[in-house]
């Protein structure tokens, strides 16, 4: 009877829940409304059984033996019969590699060698269900870039959908930091690092040697924590009319951002306090 109470009120002497709920109701049928009634008091126990308990249960499948930490199946699931999710996870093992559709000659030759390479913890697709029902499925494809093999492209589907592009990376620098991207649309993202591996510029709607070229050409020059000018001089903007370019700069001691300037020249401040936790941010005018 407990869905008839708006409130309850626990009294920790007699271990008991005082229920103020409707005086109209006399739920033990004495034909007495009181406060010290049963119609007014409900023990912990009975409360505790009228409640609905949500129940979650995850359970991992390792079909690879001693490979406890790559789960080939997620399995979630509620006291609600409805709620049923399946996360299949595919790794770079040649039995699994050939349970993947839709594969070029290129990804399978990329991910045996991966393999070839003990590279082999982290997933090269995952496909998301809610029972049977297939969601969704997300890959992720290699390219050798000389020396290395490394992810190249983003795809994913809807359903049953055929697997389409969302990223690719076109460029690697030297210390393996992605310096452009392409997304869907073929609009690429450039960007300069730090040998801390900090994203010191990023360029949207910038190829990289055309980002490259605006750097050189303005005079503009980078330490290890940013730009060492103040701002950058209006000839970079000019030579970069169509791209949005934001540069960063971090505290060499904490490596925390410190700065950032937009596509507008306009810089934004970041502060922090004695244990390096950010206090507040300021804009150019000098707002917080």
């Amino acid at each position: 009877y407990t869905e008839f109470f708006d409130k309850l009120h626990f009294n920790e002497f007699a271990d008991t829940y005082y229920v103020k709920g409707d005086a109209r109701k006399d739920f033990d049928n004495d034909g007495i409304l009181n406060f010290m009634d049963d119609d007014y008091l409900i023990t912990f126990e009975e409360y505790e059984a009228t409640r609905k308990k949500i129940v979650t249960k995850t359970s991992y499948d390792y079909s690879e033996t001693n490979r406890v930490s790559m789960p080939n199946t997620i399995s979630t699931s509620t006291s609600n019969p409805n709620v049923f999710n399946i996360k299949k996870i595919y790794y770079p093992l040649p039995n699994q590699i050939s349970l993947l559709n839709s594969l070029t000659t290129d990804d399978n030759t990329n991910y045996l060698a991966l393999n070839s390479n003990y590279i082999i913890s982290k997933p090269i697709q995952v496909e998301n269900f809610v029972g049977s029902e297939k969601l969704s499925t997300n890959r992720i494809a290699y390219k050798n870039f000389g020396t290395k093999i490394l992810p190249y492209k983003s795809l994913s589907s809807k359903g049953q959908g055929v697997l389409e592009s969302n990223e690719e990376i076109t460029q690697y620098d030297s210390d393996w930091n992605p310096i452009e991207i392409k997304n869907k649309e073929t609009i690429f993202t450039s960007y300069i690092w730090s040998s801390k591996r900090q994203v010191l510029a990023k360029a949207v709607n910038a190829g990289h040697l055309v980002f490259q070229y605006a750097i050189s050409n303005s005079g503009i020059s980078f330490n290890d924590v940013g730009i060492t000018a103040s701002i950058p001089p209006p000839s970079f903007y000019q030579n970069t009319p169509n791209s949005f370019v934001t540069f960063y700069k971090y505290n060499p001691i904490s490596k925390k951002l410190i700065k950032e300037i937009d596509a507008n020249g306009q810089a934004k401040t970041y502060h922090y306090d004695s244990f390096y936790d950010l206090k507040f941010i300021k804009d150019h005018d000098g707002n917080i």
